[in-house]
């Protein structure tokens, strides 16, 4: 409870005589004896504040008052032969620790020296291996300043994987190319090309004539050729070829090799290829559709496929006397 009862005394607190003060003490006696055998309550009650004490210290100087306490009971108890070990093996810490981090820094600068060195002689740092480029996939253009690298001098084993296309074509059949050929490209064996059939017409002419063996002149209609894919072995001079709309047989029949290769015989003709633009063959007369269409973006459809058996062996091979001396 924060009320206190309180009573007063009938002549006060008076003890400067001796007779008033016997007399208070009497006075207070009474009073207590009343009280004690509850024959009497205090009349007056007060209500009690919280209290401030004035001189108690602020939380710093509590801070600093325990730590003098705990400074003086150190120096009581612990004598200066206990402290100097403790003071040695600090110091000591402190000193390695020190020298530690300065070498750190000396070392860190001559390193970015070194390699601000190298860096301006345009050399790489010995011991820094560069990154490998396993994962990168290169496709070139099989042209005149390629044409050696990827086809006349290739070693032994190698072969190049050449996609024809034309200028309208070539977006979209490279990334299908892209995609169908990205599994193979950890393959040391094995580059990639593609070659722009019209500006190189004649050097495909010259090897196909090598391959069927005759000698008359091909009549080669470029816009059949998009999408095929050939691999090339420049070593042992001899070829694979992939097109969609021949696919390749065990037995090829007698007579289909021309339209294997992707150019044209007498009975064909540009009004008769779709990709010229003569939709005749869409719909016919009686309004069917043929099924040896293939649109350009069906083209590369079966190439993983016969990439699978490109590697196992079992595709045809078609070789030649030598491959032409030179291409645009």
């Amino acid at each position: 409870s924060d009320r206190v009862f309180y009573e007063w005394l009938p002549n006060g607190w008076d003890i400067g005589d001796s007779k008033r003060a016997n007399e208070t003490k009497a006075n207070l006696n009474t009073l207590l004896t009343k009280l004690v055998q509850n024959t009497e309550e205090f009349t007056n009650d007060a209500k009690v504040v919280a209290l401030i004490d004035e001189s108690v210290h602020g939380l710093f100087g509590k801070i600093v008052k325990k730590i003098l306490i705990i400074t003086d009971n150190i120096s009581d108890n612990i004598t200066r032969k206990e402290v100097l070990p403790a003071v040695s093996i600090v110091l000591s810490v402190c000193f390695i620790v020190f020298i530690g981090y300065i070498m750190a820094y000396l070392v860190r600068i001559e390193e970015e020296t070194i390699k601000e060195k190298y860096k301006r002689l345009g050399k790489q740092m010995p011991g820094v291996t560069k990154p490998k480029n396993d994962c990168k996939l290169n496709i070139h253009e099989l042209r005149g300043e390629t044409y050696n690298g990827l086809v006349r001098l290739l070693k032994p084993g190698c072969r190049t994987i050449v996609l024809l296309v034309d200028t309208t074509s070539k977006p979209k059949l490279l990334q299908q190319f892209y995609r169908a050929v990205y599994p193979y490209r950890r393959n040391k064996t094995l580059m990639f090309a593609f070659l722009h059939v019209e500006k190189n017409l004649d050097w495909y002419r010259t090897i196909l004539m090598q391959t069927l063996g005759e000698h008359k002149q091909l009549q080669i209609n470029p816009k059949n050729c998009i999408g095929t894919v050939v691999s090339l072995n420049g070593f042992r001079k001899y070829l694979c070829v992939y097109h969609a709309k021949h696919p390749e047989r065990r037995k090829p029949r007698e007579g289909t090799s021309g339209a294997f290769m992707g150019f044209e015989e007498d009975s064909d003709n540009s009004e008769t290829d779709i990709e010229c633009g003569n939709p005749s063959l869409v719909h016919r007369q009686t309004g069917d559709i043929d099924d040896d269409i293939v649109f350009e973006e069906h083209l590369l459809d079966g190439l993983s496929n016969w990439l699978d058996r490109l590697f196992e062996g079992s595709t045809q091979r078609y070789h030649i006397q030598y491959w032409p001396e030179h291409m645009k």
